[in-house]
């Protein structure tokens, strides 16, 4: 999490996120990831940076991606003014999200 950007909210830009969507390897805040926990962990899979365990799957899906990674993704295809519901719930989101998995 060294990167600034992964230092605030990918979503809202809010700082010191303390939560994470790991399948989507961004950092979010408490108040995003209640948002992300109702897409469903198909969309969007919330953890704790501090409370939840991690297992070596979640932790190198986080590396690999992370907001700057996203955020570029996204703006190739004109994602980043979206609706958070609308981002993360596209063909490219789920392209995204398959591409971290592997």
């Amino acid at each position: 999490m060294l990167d600034a950007d992964n230092q605030v909210c990918y979503d809202c830009q809010q700082p010191s996120p303390q939560w994470a969507s790991v399948n989507n390897g961004t950092f979010i805040c408490m108040n995003c990831a209640a948002m992300h926990r109702s897409m469903g962990v198909q969309t969007s899979f919330v953890r704790s940076q501090s409370m939840d365990t991690w297992s070596n799957e979640q932790l190198k899906m986080m590396a690999m991606g992370g907001n700057k990674k996203l955020r570029a993704f996204f703006q190739s295809y004109d994602l980043n003014e979206e609706s958070v519901e609308v981002r993360y719930t596209t063909r490219a989101a789920e392209y995204y999200r398959l591409q971290l998995r592997q």
